[in-house]
């Protein structure tokens, strides 16, 4: 039989493993993520050009950038594996794919959403 301690460590170890892979980024995650980049009006650089091997060379892949030079905020994707490309948008462009995200949470958490009012054992003491 398994301890009560042994117990709640495999479960803290679950828990954590759950998180990790809820927050990695996977290749359906990354596709959604490019569609709102999209929608959004973000500019692509195809990889067959000098602008892409620069960004190669200084940023990370799947993660957003921001860069002012004269002024002018621009924010940068980097996706080596699926598309091969850099999306380049401006502040709007960033806002308008925050608002695309949140939109998307918020009908996600919609659809995970039951309204039922039959009560259950134990509604009360909680």
């Amino acid at each position: 039989m398994i301890g009560r301690a042994a117990m709640n460590r495999m479960l803290a170890l679950a828990a954590a493993a759950a998180l990790l892979a809820a927050c990695a980024d996977t290749p359906a995650k990354v596709a959604a993520k490019e569609d709102y980049l999209a929608n959004a009006g973000f500019s692509v650089l195809p990889s067959n050009t000098p602008g892409y091997a620069a960004a190669m060379q200084q940023l990370p892949p799947h993660q957003f950038v921001h860069h002012t030079e004269n002024g002018v905020l621009t924010y940068y994707y980097l996706d080596p594996t699926s598309c091969g490309c850099l999306y380049y948008g401006s502040q709007a462009n960033w806002d308008a794919y925050r608002q695309e995200m949140q939109n998307s949470l918020h009908q996600e958490a919609e659809q995970w959403l039951r309204k039922d009012d039959t009560p259950f054992t134990g509604q009360g003491g909680i």
